[in-house]
């Protein structure tokens, strides 16, 4: 007859006992798939804003550094300092996937896309100045703003959401 020892359970947080649990079923998948399904499951279904956020960011980093490798034009520090923080209020209020990167100009373009042919564009140029168009339900729209300070206001937020 086997006899039960009764050990005392490890003290582990709610997030290292489920990415265990994760592992343990789904050897060979990669730590980052585990966690943005944790983010998912921890967001209650909700997008994983601060994880899209990041992606975003990345993004624009990696656009920087391949235009500096590649001898094309650099945005000025201003205009990127502009496009991370337009990229954190929109994340904020019209959570998504944006796509970065640079346009041959020097001016940062972030992109996004909802059912087709509906999308949205915001260019952040050197001149301080913005320009955001889009298309959603078959309306187009755009928007010249005269400092990028100015977003996001509420109609490209308005035209964000209703990318959905």
């Amino acid at each position: 007859m086997t006899s039960l020892v009764k050990t005392k359970p490890q003290r582990t947080t709610l997030r290292e006992s489920t990415e265990t649990v994760f592992h343990r079923r789904l050897r060979g998948v990669s730590i980052e798939v585990v966690q943005s399904a944790l983010e998912f499951i921890h967001s209650e279904g909700k997008p994983a804003t601060a994880s899209r956020l990041r992606d975003s960011l990345t993004e624009l980093k990696e656009a920087i550094e391949n235009a500096i490798g590649s001898g094309g034009p650099k945005p000025e520090p201003e205009v990127v300092q502009e496009a991370r923080r337009v990229l954190q209020k929109i994340h904020e209020e019209a959570p998504r996937v944006y796509m970065v990167y640079l346009m041959p100009s020097g001016s940062i373009a972030i992109d996004t896309r909802g059912p087709k042919p509906d999308g949205a564009f915001i260019t952040l140029d050197s001149d301080g100045t913005a320009y955001c168009s889009g298309e959603v339900g078959g309306k187009h729209w755009h928007k010249r703003y005269k400092s990028s300070e100015d977003l996001p206001d509420n109609v490209l937020l308005d035209e964000l959401r209703k990318l959905d």
